[in-house]
């Protein structure tokens, strides 16, 4: 077996075999399964962990891997179908709990990522582990990882962005979570909702939606988000009760 353990993210490649990616590294196969290379540890700094949490092949052949926090920053990993790094980009401020969630190719060839990053409050600058306080964050770059612009949306409490996708006009749909919890977590367990944010093409806002009745997990629950052929959105995820 392959050692990485359980990836958190899985493509098939359009060579016809597979790229996975874990918090311990990536590694690629080919159709049948037998490994071609991997890259464990984070690029540059193998000791440390890139914890991974999505990976893409872009139309420009390439394949590129966020998550995070690696040395308490967001990540971006750029690699070549033949396993070389063509880039490694780090996003964010001091807090140990920025990171990507998701990624994808923006409508104009570019890329688009979607995480969550701490803003604490008056008396703390930072979320305390993925708990408290925090924004839905998304970053629009170009092919190499430079930031073309980023936003952040939410308030005072918790909200993070767990998925994105293309709209069939110009802009993005993005879904996340909040808990608007007053410095209580365990209100949280009752109180968290999912947010489906519509965002246009420079990030601005258009649109949000909450829903409740989202199960509550310190580190973010998982959703995902998909395009319906009919034009609409579909995401899955765990729900309270």
């Amino acid at each position: 077996p392959h050692r990485l353990l359980a990836p958190w993210a899985v493509i098939q490649t359009s060579g016809g075999g597979y790229l996975l990616a874990s918090h311990k590294g990536v590694l690629k196969t080919d159709s049948s399964g037998t490994m071609l290379w991997k890259i464990k540890g984070f690029p540059g700094n193998a000791g440390a962990d890139p914890n991974y949490e999505d990976v893409i092949e872009h139309s420009n052949g390439n394949y590129y891997l966020v998550g995070g926090p690696v040395l308490e920053q967001a990540i971006m990993v750029k690699i070549s179908p033949t396993g070389t790094v063509l880039k490694t980009k780090s996003y964010g401020g001091s807090c140990v709990d920025d990171i990507f969630r998701s990624v994808i190719e923006s409508n104009d060839g570019k890329l688009i990522m979607v995480g969550e990053k701490s803003h604490g409050n008056q008396s703390y600058p930072c979320a305390f582990y993925f708990r408290y306080y925090k924004n839905i964050w998304v970053v629009k770059t170009g092919k190499n990882g430079v930031v073309i612009w980023e936003e952040t949306y939410g308030g005072d409490w918790l909200e993070k962005g767990m998925d994105i996708v293309r709209k069939d006009s110009d802009g993005y749909i993005i879904v996340g979570q909040k808990c608007k919890h007053k410095a209580i977590l365990s209100d949280c367990n009752t109180k968290t909702k999912a947010v489906i944010l519509d965002i246009d093409e420079e990030g601005n806002e258009i649109d949000e939606t909450t829903l409740a009745g989202l199960y509550h997990f310190e580190a973010g629950t998982e959703i995902a988000l998909e395009n319906t052929h009919s034009g609409g959105y579909v995401f899955a995820t765990y729900p309270f009760g």
